[in-house]
């Protein structure tokens, strides 16, 4: 995953949006989510929000929160599964040389 054009806008207003929009393109199963005991994530679009960034030297670091689907397990009416809305929180590192980006799940959060 490289976010080069987030990493463009770094420290203008236009971060958040650039972070933001490149995160709810991915497919939802490149990110870092993990249905939480035992569920499955569903395959729809997630919503992003930016939590905090800073800067380091060799990297932008972001907070941000994930509003995302869960399929609930054994919950079916005919052939749709059954989902719950759920929330996690990822560390994105986006490394200044390059715009690579790596992910890091942070424990279990609410919104």
């Amino acid at each position: 995953m490289n976010l080069v054009d987030a990493l463009r806008r770094w420290p203008g207003e236009g971060f958040a949006a650039a972070l933001k929009a490149a995160l709810e393109r991915l497919p939802v199963h490149e990110l870092p989510l993990g249905g939480g005991g035992g569920l499955t994530v569903a395959d729809n679009p997630v919503t992003v929000s930016l939590l905090e960034a800073e800067a380091t030297a060799a990297a932008i670091v972001a907070k941000v929160g994930v509003f995302y689907e869960e399929i609930l397990a054994g919950c079916a009416c005919g052939d749709e599964p059954q989902t719950a809305a759920a929330y996690r929180e990822i560390r994105v590192t986006i490394d200044r040389a390059g715009g690579a980006a790596h992910f890091e799940t942070l424990p279990e959060s609410a919104p």
